[in-house]
């Protein structure tokens, strides 16, 4: 199959405000040097992200699609804040939706090759939290696709025909496929599995770890362990889950009559004060709080945030 060469092949974007909010640049505020080079191919890209020192924060793009985006780091001594943590990323793979805001510090320059697919055409609908990216050991397959990307874009300027950039997206979409599956490791779909089964069932306060296991069919010991692998406990999961099912009630119209009892009650919580301690360990806040800065309207919002 033949066709002319794509016209648009490769580009270039510097961030600028209000891309980027500024933390600290080796000690004082200014503008730190981020590029994206891009080589596109059809509604795939490979990309390179190249940054100097400092610390920014990311914010994801408003109203653009969601992507799913699997990078490796390339140079530097970039590290990324994760779960109240900074970790460096040298010899992890990264791995989460384009939703998900990005801390970065570095001390030096720094460079990032990342493939950028589809976010449904390569990851399962609940697989991956849309605010968090997924940390993991590079594997073969990772070095593979990393060195893939890397020649796409050194390659963009010779120019691709329409059928090779088809060929070369299905095999991005493929590759991040499977990275996504490897990055939600810990059993990999059983993850995927359990948190589905946490999300439908962290409502009914009966529900607890050996429920969870159950539905999976594995044993509590392994299920705790794959949990571990990913950083977290299926105790911690059940909770985070319940705080979100009570805020969202909270912010619901139909919460206005309800007392906090009965909230914690419908969030699958033993009691208020656990759903308390839960909310004080999760947000930062209390219900009242939360309930009085929606009755008070944004600006007392903003404040309790």
């Amino acid at each position: 199959i033949t066709s002319a060469p794509m016209k648009r092949f490769r580009s270039v974007h510097r961030y600028t405000m209000p891309d980027l909010v500024i933390f600290r640049v080796q000690g004082q505020m200014a503008m730190p040097r981020i590029t994206i080079e891009s080589a596109d191919f059809n509604q795939s890209s490979a990309m390179r992200i190249e940054g100097g020192p400092g610390e920014v924060l990311l914010l994801p793009p408003v109203d653009t699609p969601t992507y799913f985006l699997i990078g490796f780091l390339e140079s530097g001594d970039l590290e990324l804040m994760h779960r109240g943590a900074w970790v460096p990323l040298l010899g992890l793979s990264i791995a989460g939706l384009s939703t998900a805001p990005t801390r970065l510090r570095s001390r030096t320059a720094w460079s990032v090759v990342a493939g950028r697919v589809p976010w449904n055409s390569a990851v399962p609908p609940r697989g991956i939290e849309e605010s968090e990216w997924v940390l993991a050991e590079r594997s073969i397959a990772d070095e593979v696709y990393a060195a893939s990307t890397a020649i796409m874009i050194d390659r963009a300027h010779k120019g691709i025909t329409k059928a090779e950039a088809t060929w070369i997206e299905q095999m991005m979409i493929e590759g991040a496929g499977l990275a996504s599956l490897r990055n939600l490791r810990g059993g990999g779909s059983v993850w995927v599995r359990a948190m589905r089964v946490i999300q439908e069932k962290c409502t009914d306060p009966r529900f607890a770890v050996a429920d969870v296991a159950a539905a999976l069919r594995i044993s509590e010991r392994r299920l705790q362990e794959i949990f571990r692998e990913q950083g977290r406990t299926v105790n911690g999961e059940l909770r985070r889950r319940r705080v979100q099912s009570a805020l969202e009630t909270l912010r619901s119209p139909t919460a206005i009559g309800m007392s906090f009892e009965q909230v914690a009650a419908s969030a699958g919580f033993a009691s208020e004060a656990s759903m308390r301690r839960a909310m004080k360990e999760y947000l930062g806040t209390s219900p009242a709080r939360i309930r009085n800065s929606i009755t008070m309207g944004p600006g007392a919002s903003d404040q309790a945030s």
